[in-house]
Formats: C-alpha cells, structure tokens, sequence
C-alpha cells in the first residue's frame, strides 16, 4: 500500500485501527458523506472517486478482515508502473491494481462496486471504441471473477449512460451504493 496512506488512521478508544484517506480529501471528492468509512447496516464500506478510487479498493483489497465492501465512483484502474508508450508496456502485467487483484488472496466476504460514466473521459488506448474508464473498469472486474468472485452476488458494475467525471454523476451513483 501507499506509505503517504498508511500515515493517516481512524481511532477508535485510542487505537490504530486501520489506515483511511484524510477526511479532507474525502470532501473535496465526495462531498455527500462526512466522513471516509461509513458504518452502514453492520458493515464497514469504504467509497471513494476518481483516483481516490483506487486508494479505496487499494485499502479494502489490503485489509479485508476490516471491510464488507469497496465502492469505486470513475476509478482511475489504468494506474500503472510503466508507460504505455514504453515499447515494454503491457495492460495485463503493469496496471497495478489489476495485478494487485490477480496476485492477492480471495475473501469470500468482500463485496464490490464500480460506477462509471461514459462520457468519464475520451481516451481509448487500444483503440476498441470503448473508453478506457469503462475498459479498465470492466477488466478489473473480470480479475475478481477470475479470482472467484461472483459477478452477481458480490460485484455491482454500474454504467451510466452520460455519466460525467463528477460530483453530479457520483452524487446520481450514490443511492445504489
């Protein structure tokens, strides 16, 4: 995980409990929660926009015994640790979310969701007519079920016709999750 994230944490009676994102960030991204984790229903769900996103799924995927659930509105998931214009470059290997799904170990109790837009962005790096938003999204969600994830029963893939890279659209996204 992020060593700037694992700085910050909630405390409850005085107790590192686990790390979280400054509720700060929180705002600026999201502005109709207080705070980072919600208790909603008996568990702990941790939502996050845009490349915030990542950091919550990131959180969630690390500290599963902590959470129920990862939400994602427009997640950034072509992060990657190589260039896509570097001749090595190669979507299945370097976007690291991705590989940190495929490498890590399946929680039964974890649960998903995923919000994008398609008018999230433009770009279409491999040239299929899909953005890259919804083509990484889409990816990653594959990862899971490879992983043994029921797309179903434990992922919520939610694609909004229209849909922005904003507060409005996330704001529209927000009741499902």
């Amino acid at each position: 995980m992020n060593t700037e994230l694992q700085r910050f944490s909630i405390t409850k009676a005085g107790e590192q409990k686990l790390p979280y994102l400054p509720g700060l960030l929180w705002k600026s991204c999201f502005h109709t929660c207080v705070k980072p984790i919600g208790y909603i229903l008996s568990n702990i769900r941790h939502l996050q926009a845009s490349h915030w996103a990542d950091y919550a799924l990131d959180i969630v995927w690390n500290h599963p015994q902590e959470f129920s659930m990862a939400g994602a509105f427009s997640g950034s998931f072509w992060w990657r640790d190589m260039d896509q214009d570097d001749k090595d470059f190669d979507e299945e290997k370097n976007r690291i979310m991705h590989r940190q799904i495929r490498e890590g170990k399946y929680h039964p109790w974890l649960k998903f969701f995923f919000e994008v837009g398609t008018k999230d962005e433009t770009a279409d790096r491999n040239n299929n007519g899909i953005i890259d938003s919804i083509d990484d999204t889409i990816s990653l969600v594959k990862e899971l079920t490879l992983k043994g994830y029921d797309e179903t029963k434990d992922i919520y893939y939610l694609e909004l016709n229209d849909g922005k890279h904003d507060v409005p659209t996330w704001a529209h996204a927000f009741p499902a999750f």
